[in-house]
């Protein structure tokens, strides 16, 4: 909570005294916590203490969160910055934690993106060639979607390196990822098989 006290792009920092911003009206908060302005920033970190739980397993779960967004930016890392309460923080590290399994459980099978296309290619019996192709409403551009879903969503491919293999933007295979999702479960192929 002390860091927070200096941070410069929240108010709380202003309230706590640290920072000053002509717009915010301090005074207006604190004096909802006491008549002085040391009692009220005194009852206001009370306050504040108690509303995020400040149990030991809620720290605990703080300092995991913390350790697992310092300065990491992989795909095989958690991701940044998990806000909310104790129980959806605690549900999204559960979540994290099961989908890094799953993308080891993929490398270590061997799936790379070259892997991932031959196997759609061949499952829904469109030649790898065609996945080169763009195109809309034909096998290969199905074929094309359900790689950007396969190869993103189970082994983890970045986005870049799939649109890239494409020949398409990192962006355009978030969507392609979506279709292919759909036209995934509609080939019977929404997972990789080892």
């Amino acid at each position: 909570m002390h860091e927070l006290d200096r941070y410069r792009w929240c108010g709380h920092s202003v309230l706590m005294g640290t920072r000053k911003c002509e717009f915010q009206d301090t005074a207006q908060v604190l004096r909802r916590f006491g008549k002085n302005a040391a009692v009220a920033r005194k009852n206001y970190r009370e306050f504040l203490d108690e509303k995020s739980g400040g149990t030991e397993d809620n720290d605990e779960l703080t300092m995991l969160v913390r350790r697992s967004n310092a300065e990491k930016r992989n795909r095989h890392e958690p991701a940044c910055w998990v806000i909310g309460d104790h129980e959806f923080v605690k549900q999204t590290i559960e979540r994290d934690c099961y989908r890094r399994a799953e993308i080891a459980a993929h490398a270590a099978q061997g799936w790379n993106l070259d892997r991932v296309a031959g196997y759609v290619a061949g499952t829904m019996h469109v030649p790898l060639k065609e996945l080169a192709k763009r195109g809309r409403g034909t096998a290969g551009s199905r074929a094309r979607q359900v790689l950007a879903y396969l190869g993103f969503v189970k082994p983890g491919i970045p986005q870049r390196e799939i649109g890239e293999y494409l020949g398409v933007s990192a962006s355009a295979i978030s969507q392609m990822a979506n279709w292919g999702e759909i036209a995934a479960q509609n080939a019977g192929i929404s997972k990789l098989n080892f």
